[in-house]
């Protein structure tokens, strides 16, 4: 699991990505009370959801450069 800027949204708001053994890559978006609901909503605040051929065993997040 990781929380960061991953679509470098200009607002500077942080996704939650987790990943698992059977390959499921998720990525959310959670708004919170601040967002006027009273509470995560798993599909309302789910962007991605994506099954991969392999497990996930590591995911990081950063400025690429050379």
């Amino acid at each position: 699991m990781i929380v960061a800027n991953i679509d470098n949204d200009p607002d500077g708001e942080d996704k939650i990505v987790t990943g698992s053994f059977s390959g499921l890559l998720r990525v959310w978006s959670p708004k919170g009370a601040s967002g006027g609901k009273s509470g995560a909503q798993a599909l309302e605040d789910l962007l991605l959801e994506q099954r991969l051929n392999a497990p996930i065993l590591q995911l990081a997040a950063g400025r690429f450069s050379s």
